[in-house]
């Protein structure tokens, strides 16, 4: 997992004012984001109702004592906590709040101490506006600071791994890039649009099923209902990094083609689950005041399911619900593109054809025309020579030159001829 989830994922769940019903809040929260990548820090931000001493000393300080502990479709069920901190950088500090009139609660703790952890009163927190927590991430291990240890890339995580919390009214995540003393906003984070136009959605699967539904021979109180929330659609075009996944109250677990315990029940894994125009989640989660239990429940790493009794039965019961439909929508999809590339195919075929017989046509009327010409049989007078000068130049001036040169043309015949006559004279004399 990637450091800028773990610190989110504390802190989502803990200190928000919830109403009964799952998924709302009774007033506007607001968490905010800072990344330092210069001086490997992250923190996080809330306007919540705070925490008072002891539940602070609980979550930071005891380990395996979470109150949610073994409540699977909680967030936190594993006790560990901030704890986690240990694993990516060498200090955490929380920053706490719960009466605007009173000093803010802080505690600091080092990678490597063990004990001597005190909570102290601080007054000046001038980024707690009110009440909230703000938790303090420092000096990230070197194999941290890749490409994602950016305020761009941890909001893109934020939008991927909580996308069906910021699906709640009233629910905003800001990102911000810090840099020494300016910070700069980078992305409000907002859930993934699956209804919008630009998709040209082609089909959508949204609705609300029960396992055990309703008359199920496994409808008893020995079983934990579950509700899983599905919405899918097929797009027209491929959509990356958006194939179907699947969440545990609003929490990603993983994309439902590479879950195997899942795909082991599916015989559309390749065609349907991994298909880039099919998208969308699976969200799971107890039905409402149903505590513990349940068929589908993520493991520690949050990367699989645990093998529970019924999970084989909850996977089929999925499976049969939607997974004929987006096969059947991606058949008409496939075909209707295909039917698409033949219709530019065949346009684009006819306007080649068309210019080529257009061309020759050109060079037949060409070749009609030079037919013609040599044809023709010139006339007695012979064609007329244009004139060079141009006939206006000439003028008669022309036309004299010419009767001189017939005139002497005629007096050499006249010439010519009269030499026999001469020669056959003195032989007879």
């Amino acid at each position: 997992p990637k450091p800028q989830s773990s610190g989110l994922a504390s802190l989502f769940g803990r200190g928000s004012p919830r109403l009964p019903s799952f998924g709302s809040y009774s007033r506007n929260i607001e968490i905010d984001v800072f990344i330092n990548r210069g001086k490997r820090t992250v923190r996080v931000m809330d306007n919540c109702r705070g925490m008072l001493k002891e539940a602070l000393q609980r979550v930071v300080l005891n380990v395996g004592e979470s109150k949610k502990r073994g409540v699977a479709f909680l967030n936190g069920q594993y006790g560990f906590g901030m704890q986690a901190f240990r694993t990516a950088c060498k200090s955490l500090t929380v920053q706490t709040r719960t009466d605007p009139s009173e000093p803010a609660l802080q505690i600091k703790l080092d990678r490597w101490q063990s004990d001597g952890f005190t909570i102290e009163s601080v007054e000046d927190t001038p980024m707690i506006k009110g009440t909230g927590t703000m938790i303090t991430l420092e000096d990230f291990d070197e194999q941290w600071m890749d490409d994602s240890f950016s305020a761009q890339e941890v909001a893109t995580e934020i939008e991927l791994h909580f996308e069906r919390l910021l699906a709640r009214p009233g629910l905003a995540i800001n990102v911000y890039d810090e840099d020494g003393d300016s910070i700069r906003s980078v992305r409000c984070c907002k859930p993934f649009n699956y209804t919008a136009r630009s998709l040209k959605t082609l089909a959508t699967i949204n609705e609300t099923i029960t396992w055990p539904p309703v008359g199920h021979p496994l409808r008893d109180p020995s079983v934990t209902p579950q509700q899983i929330q599905i919405s899918l659609c097929v797009a027209s075009q491929p959509v990356q990094g958006r194939l179907p996944r699947f969440f545990v109250n609003g929490r990603r677990v993983k994309e439902v083609a590479g879950t195997r315990s899942f795909v082991q029940y599916s015989k559309r894994r390749w065609t349907v689950w991994a298909h880039p125009n099919v998208l969308g989640f699976l969200d799971i989660s107890n039905e409402e005041g149903q505590g513990q239990g349940g068929a589908l429940q993520p493991v520690i790493t949050r990367d699989e399911f645990k093998r529970t009794r019924y999970r084989k039965q909850i996977f089929e019961f999925i499976i049969d619900s939607c997974e004929e439909k987006l096969e059947n929508a991606l058949i008409s999809a496939n075909r209707a593109q295909r039917d698409s590339k033949l219709t530019v195919l065949e346009d684009l075929l006819t306007t080649c054809l068309k210019g080529v017989s257009r061309e020759d046509n050109r060079r037949r009327g060409a070749l009609s025309g030079m037919e013609s010409f040599t044809g023709l049989e010139p006339p007695e007078s012979g064609f007329p020579i244009p004139n060079q000068g141009g006939a206006e130049e000439r003028g008669s001036e022309g036309n004299e030159q010419d009767v001189v040169v017939d005139a002497t043309a005629t007096k050499e015949k006249e010439k010519k001829s009269s030499k026999p006559k001469q020669r056959r004279a003195s032989t007879t004399q």
